[in-house]
């Protein structure tokens, strides 16, 4: 599977998913990976699921860090991913470039990277069209190239 990405968009460089999870949550205040944590971390404690439930209204940094590693084992690397280069584009692009930038001068810029997404990799976040946080072993080799 491939996913594809604009580093100059999102070039803050962090891929740590438990990093990533705790400034997704706690600073942006998006609820999308606590509530994909719920849905599909199955080895849940009562009180672990009434923190995802809450944890926007808490602080509690340790207890995000922790549900995550059990949903993510090994997995230590992070991307967020758009299924296509036209989704960064019709997402990132055209909504604020108020058309300065044409989707086929974007396609054509080179500014694109497209990803390999190992097969055991899993999903952290998914907002659709906007993107998929994958997670994977970092040591993973990923074949990656501008478009």
């Amino acid at each position: 599977m491939k996913g594809y990405r604009c580093e100059d968009l999102f070039g803050d460089g962090v891929t740590d998913p438990v990093a990533v999870a705790i400034h997704e949550t706690f600073v942006l205040g998006n609820m999308d990976i606590p509530l994909m944590l719920m849905e599909n971390c199955r080895n849940l404690a009562e009180e672990e699921r009434a923190f995802l439930e809450t944890c926007n209204e808490s602080d509690n940094t340790d207890m995000l860090a922790r549900i995550v590693r059990i949903y993510i084992g090994e997995r230590d690397y992070c991307k967020w991913l758009c299924a296509s280069p036209e989704d960064i584009w019709h997402c990132y692009v055209e909504p604020f470039e108020n058309n300065r930038l044409l989707l086929p001068e974007f396609l054509e810029s080179g500014r694109v990277s497209e990803y390999t997404i190992p097969d055991d990799a899993v999903v952290l976040a998914d907002l659709g069209r906007e993107g998929t946080l994958y997670c994977w072993e970092g040591r993973t080799i990923l074949k990656h190239r501008r478009h």
